[in-house]
């Protein structure tokens, strides 16, 4: 379903919201692109925008291209959005209300990559790749871990 038409502006990185009103999203930036790209470049940084799915209603943008910023995920309420970001230097989780307002940073990584996040439709997890490893993270009290358990054949 296409949601907008803007020849000039890439979009990518799209989530609905669990009530499907809304749709999240990454514009601008080439990190779509480019994710496997270790450390900052300014090609990389990107903005998230929430935008009603039906009506005229417009882009509201949440976050400026100051950092990279991928892989929005709403939790289950439709209240918070999580998104991977480098704002800090590192490549670390963050969650914001997704009516605006300040982020907080939420994993404190000082090196590494955070990559492909999802949530559990429930919301008690967050799971992402890091360091060639499976992470599970309780995004209500915010403790992270690494997913230590073999597979079984």
């Amino acid at each position: 379903m296409p949601v907008a038409n803007d020849a000039y502006v890439p979009e990518f990185q799209a989530a609905p919201s669990p009530d499907g009103s809304r749709i999240a999203l990454m514009a601008r930036g080439l990190s779509y692109n480019q994710w496997w790209r270790n450390g900052h470049s300014h090609i990389d940084e990107t903005e998230l925008w929430v935008k009603p799915v039906a009506g005229q209603a417009g882009y509201r943008k949440l976050l400026a291209d100051d950092a990279k910023h991928a892989w929005p995920l709403w939790t289950p309420d439709g209240q918070t959005l999580f998104f991977m970001s480098d704002k800090s230097g590192t490549e670390n989780l963050w969650r914001m209300p997704a009516a605006g307002g300040p982020a907080q940073q939420v994993t404190q990584f000082t090196d590494g990559r955070l990559l492909y996040p999802q949530i559990a439709a429930n919301g008690s997890a967050i799971v992402f790749e890091r360091d060639m490893a499976i992470w599970r993270i309780d995004p209500a009290t915010g403790r992270s871990e690494e997913h230590t358990s073999e597979l079984q054949s």
